[in-house]
């Protein structure tokens, strides 16, 4: 009910108080035309306003603060690692192509868990058979939320119900009754035929009358709790309809009972099994009716009837869903089922403290802030009263995008708050627009209202087509790119549509109100320079093999560095976890390992979900360095001296598991594998969990000789299980720890390396510090996201291409500006690896250079130069269009003489996210160093070559073009005619 009531307030005070406020606004200052307008701006402020007021009034948010999601590095999160249930996928026959099925799985949790890319989550593939997930914020609530998502194996198959009324099931029924209760599933010619599955508690499936039918049911013991299960007769696999044929699930209301569902449709080849399915089993003639079982990981949900065959895939699935259900739901059905089932408690649950330490996440607030101002400042100064209002557009900017980043959950990041700073100074951009070419009216000796009208009106195409221009490149990169880039394309979308709102109709509507209050009664502002008369073309050659040069040598220093140009998220490496006898910063000792390690290394704290100190024990850190041998040996070195811990075990006589014999009791699960094998406890010196035990036994196997050829498949040899009594679970966590687990060991085990796998776990706890988790871990940017990127990239600079040609009337003017975007792309990235190279030398400390690494933050640089640069070409393009007129030829001097006219312009938008990139790099510390870097070299590149790369390139294709229609004009013959 509050629920309701605070909903129904916030709709009510969103449209009625602007409905009732604006006229007497607009009556109390005299101005009754802009009523509607006014009307429009309260209605956006106050709907921008109702994420802050749910979440604190609905949610018990007490602080702004609170109503954003902060990312890892700002306010660090939670640590899960999962586990592949090996067992289970051997018994399903999923272990046929492991790699792939494992690489596939982190895909589909991935997209379960950031379905709009928008989240700072990672996902990555640890060692063979694990699954790491970071995730923002440490909230118990939100993360018991994502491990269900995480472990929902989000299976979606269509059965039908087996009934006594129906002669082909008769036989089936009968056979089901004679299993035992657990055997599932009825094989004929070894091909499943019938299965018995569990009925969800919530779903209403029960003995009906005879035009329902009655299926057939029966209750069993899963797990000490009673499962009623149901006869389903199974579809043959090769006409069988599931998920793998699923194109989309999205929330759904019953038209009748207006309950939620999901809808869903299917491609092409499910639609005609679904047909085939349903016309097959489509009403007897005596109008009875099969039922359509609907299974969602292994649990039938619903049974509707089928009453007529269903055509084009299309369906819904009801049930008893809460809203927070059919949410998951669908994002679990849209992001694909798991290639292999889970083990569902988390092998290891940590909360992690920021990346980033205290003074670190300082510097780079006060410079994403100070850089902020500047422009502010800047606009204030030069433009006088215009700049006021210019500010006030930037500040309504600023809080239409913070609210949209609340409203979507958006996780706020350090680069994320770089990325709005950079978008205040590049939201200048449509301002010095207007405002120059109010200046260009003013000096023609137009009136205020006529500068201000002609201004905004000539300006539009401009900043019209390079907006529209980036918002398809943002749409075409959220649809084919991947998380990450879903992510950015989110923020940009949004960034875009509010700066057009704010400038555009916020901008236009205060400055008609001060010119008719006559707050402005003259345009003043400050000169630049005035329009100067530069032979920009005459260098277009020589500058155009400069490029070419540059971009070559840049090239080739990169391919000679390799992989070192690359970080951890492209990479990989290895991941150690290590334990200090007491609590340390990570100040301690993180330059001691900067120096021992030449690659570059992360470094979290690991802690439990109540402990918020930024002094820990436990640390975990990732190198590039793939050897885990020389990684230990390294970090033993370089951290020994302060106290590395270290845990001592002592193993129990190991005892054999006897063949059961005629009449005895059969043994567990838990222990029938293992029969003719080995049992035996190991006490450690203090709790561990029992990934740390698995572990430590695991390393004892590896290291004997001829082991991996011996035992192919370690892990499947041994099986741990705590003592019971012996440990505790950790708070807020489902993992445990015990002093005293029990291992059990396969018969393949022979029993001289049994001893001598033991004899090695002993000696290495005993002589080496505890390291836990050494494991390979893969990149969080896999070849497949690499390749989702670049084509993401081209299709977004085909489809520039394609507007510009619609808009601009020829090809020639898409070619230009994909060219240039390509060029200051090669440039930013290329800079990279020379910076690095130069940073061990004198000029390298003088510029700030460092080893700079290609990262996810660069990848988000390298997209937004790409949305600055072509502003900048559009705008040059857009004067050399209104100069043209109606001239068919484009010569050099009508791009000389538009590129005089908006240098002021191009001066002073350059300068302000030159300036704004500056403090940042210089300022922001090293979170953000590599990403502003990436960005001033990026701003430079696209000045430059909006004057020199995209308008040589029209230049020369339309020079072409005329040259081409000129010859074919003059190699045309006359035509003979006959004389009368």
């Amino acid at each position: 009910m509050r629920r309701a009531w605070l909903a129904g307030g916030l709709l009510i005070a969103c449209f009625g108080l602007p409905a009732l406020f604006a006229p007497m606004i607009a009556n109390a200052l005299r101005l009754k035309d802009l009523t509607v307008r006014i009307q429009r701006v309260l209605c956006v402020m106050l709907v921008a306003c109702t994420p802050f007021a749910w979440k604190m009034g609905y949610q018990g948010h007490s602080t702004l603060m609170e109503c954003f999601r902060l990312g890892i590095d700002l306010a660090g999160g939670t640590n899960l690692v999962y586990e592949a249930d090996r067992k289970e996928a051997e018994k399903q026959g999923k272990d046929k192509d492991w790699d792939r099925s494992m690489d596939n799985m982190v895909g589909a949790i991935s997209r379960r868990i950031n379905p709009g890319g928008a989240e700072d989550v990672t996902v990555r593939r640890v060692g063979q058979d694990r699954v790491e997930i970071v995730v923002p914020g440490a909230d118990q609530a939100y993360v018991d939320d994502m491990k269900e998502r995480i472990t929902k194996l989000g299976t979606l198959e269509f059965e039908i119900l087996a009934t006594s009324f129906f002669s082909e099931h008769k036989d089936l029924i009968d056979r089901a009754k004679k299993l035992s209760n657990d055997d599932d599933t009825i094989l004929i010619a070894g091909k499943p035929v019938a299965r018995w599955t569990a009925v969800d508690s919530k779903a209403k499936i029960g003995v009906g009358d005879r035009e329902t039918l009655p299926a057939e049911f029966r209750t069993v013991k899963r797990d000490n709790a009673d499962v009623k299960q149901v006869l389903l007769a199974i579809t043959p696999e090769d006409r069988a309809v599931t998920g793998q044929h699923l194109v989309r699930a999205s929330e759904d209301r019953d038209q009748k009972s207006g309950k939620l569902q999901v809808a869903f449709a299917l491609n092409g080849r499910g639609a005609n099994r679904f047909g085939e399915l349903t016309k097959k089993y489509r009403p007897t003639k005596e109008k009875t009716k099969y039922r359509l079982a609907i299974v969602l990981d292994g649990r039938v949900h619903s049974a509707p009837q089928l009453n007529e065959p269903t055509l084009g895939g299309m369906g819904t699935i009801s049930g008893s869903f809460t809203k927070k259900e059919i949410k998951r739901l669908v994002d679990t059905l849209n992001a694909g089922a798991l290639d292999l089932p889970l083990v569902q408690s988390p092998v290891s649950e940590f909360t992690i403290s920021p990346l980033l330490g205290a003074d670190v996440r300082t510097k780079g607030i006060l410079a994403c802030t100070l850089s902020a101002l500047l422009v502010v400042v800047f606009m204030g100064v030069y433009y006088k009263r215009s700049g006021i209002i210019a500010n006030i557009c930037l500040l309504i900017n600023l809080f239409l995008l913070l609210a949209s980043m609340s409203l979507i959950e958006a996780t706020i990041t350090l680069p994320g708050l770089a990325g709005i700073a950079l978008t205040i100074g590049m939201a200048v951009d449509a301002n010095v627009l207007i405002y120059e070419r109010m200046r260009e009216e003013t000096e023609r000796g137009a009136s205020v209202k006529m500068a201000i009208h002609q201004g905004f009106d000539k300006a539009f195409s401009a900043i019209f087509d390079s907006n529209i221009t980036t918002l398809i490149a943002a749409v075409i990169l959220y649809m084919v790119g991947s998380d990450q880039i879903k992510g950015f394309a989110v923020t940009l979308f949004i960034g875009i549509v509010l700066s057009m709102f704010t400038v555009l109709y916020v901008g236009r509507l205060l400055f008609e109100f001060a010119d008719q209050k006559r707050f402005i009664t003259k345009i003043v502002m400050m000169r630049t320079m005035a329009a100067p008369n530069w032979d920009y073309m005459g260098k277009r050659k020589l500058c155009s093999i400069g490029s070419l040069v540059l971009i070559g040598v840049f090239a080739a220093i990169g391919f000679a560095r390799g992989p070192r140009n690359f970080d951890i998220d492209f990479l990989g490496g290895t991941m150690v976890t290590f334990q200090f006898d007491q609590p340390k910063k990570l100040e301690d000792f993180r330059e001691k390992l900067s120096q021992d390690f030449e690659a570059s290394i992360a470094l979290e704290r690991l802690a439990l979900p109540d402990d918020v100190s930024e002094a820990g024990k436990r640390w975990r850190l990732r190198t590039v360095n793939s050897d885990p041998v020389h990684v230990q040996k390294s970090l033993s070195t370089a951290l020994d001296s302060l106290g590395l811990h270290k845990v001592t075990s002592k193993s129990s006589e190991v005892a054999s598991i006897p063949e059961p014999k005629e009449g005895d009791a059969q043994p567990s699960g838990k222990i029938a594998p293992f029969v003719g094998g080995h049992e035996f406890d190991v006490t450690f010196s203090e709790e561990v969990t029992l990934a740390t035990a698995r572990q430590a036994l695991l390393d004892g196997i590896t290291s004997l000789t001829d082991a991996g050829t011996k035992y192919p498949k370690p892990k499947l040899l041994f099986d741990v299980e705590g003592k019971e009594g012996s440990g505790k679970q950790a708070a807020s966590s489902k993992v445990q720890n015990f002093k005293v687990v029990t291992v059990r060991t396969r018969s393949d085990l022979s029993n001289a390396d049994l001893t001598a796998s033991i004899k090695a776990m002993e000696h290495k706890l005993e002589t080496s510090p505890l390291f836990e988790e050494v494991t390979n871990f893969s990149n969080a940017v896999g070849k497949e996201t690499q390749k989702q990127a670049l084509v993401a990239m081209f299709l977004s600079l085909l489809s520039m291409i394609v507007y510009m040609w619609f808009r601009f009337e020829n090809v020639a003017w898409g070619m230009g500006a994909a060219v240039a975007l390509l060029h200051d792309v090669l440039i930013a990235a290329g800079a990279l690896p020379v910076a690095a190279m130069l940073s061990n030398a004198g000029v390298g400390g003088v510029f700030g250079f460092e080893d700079f690494k290609i990262n996810l933050q660069i990848v988000a640089a390298l997209l937004t130069i790409v949305g600055y640069s072509i502003n900048d070409t559009i705008v040059i393009f857009d004067r050399v269009r209104e100069v043209r007129g109606r001239n068919p030829i484009v010569t050099l001097d009508m791009f000389n003489r538009s590129l005089n006219e908006t240098l002021s312009r191009t001066i002073l938008t350059a300068t302000t996210v030159f300036v704004t990139l500056l403090v940042l790099y210089f300022g922001g510390g090293e979170s953000i160093h590599g990403f502003a870097f990436c960005m001033v070299v990026g701003s430079i590149s696209g000045v430059y070559s909006t004057i020199y790369i995209a308008s040589p390139v029209v230049l020369w294709m339309m020079d072409r073009e005329a040259k081409k229609a000129a010859a074919s004009k003059s190699n045309k013959k006359p035509v003979a005619t006959a004389k009368p």
